[in-house]
């Protein structure tokens, strides 16, 4: 038996395609509910050079809930972030940490 083999699009992708866009957007325009809580991230890559190792690429990344104007000794409701680096040497760097110090009333979480 022959294999067959098609350069033809499927009929259905352009509606599949169109559905996707429309649940996109129909979801990028929903407002948060009351009581849920928005989250944001960051991505900062970087690279540079040590005489020790060589070569670094590294790159930061933080996904948090902010307390909006709440007054609080907390900068955040609770946060994630990764940090990891790599030399062209060998060396390498990875921590994690993740903080929920206003996430639920009366209660206090951090990990290193």
């Amino acid at each position: 038996m022959a294999p067959t083999c098609s350069t033809a699009r499927s009929p259905v992708e352009p509606r599949l395609r169109s559905l996707w866009c429309a649940g996109a957007l129909a979801l990028a325009g929903v407002a948060p509910v009351s009581g849920q809580r928005v989250w944001t991230n960051t991505l900062y890559p970087f690279a540079y050079y040590t005489s020790v190792d060589g070569f670094w690429l590294a790159g930061h990344f933080a996904e948090y809930s902010s307390l909006g104007f709440a007054a609080g000794p907390e900068a955040n409701a609770a946060s994630v972030s990764v940090d990891g680096a790599a030399s062209t040497r060998g060396s390498y760097l990875l921590v994690v940490d993740a903080e929920a110090p206003a996430l639920v009333d009366g209660w206090r979480a951090g990990l290193t």
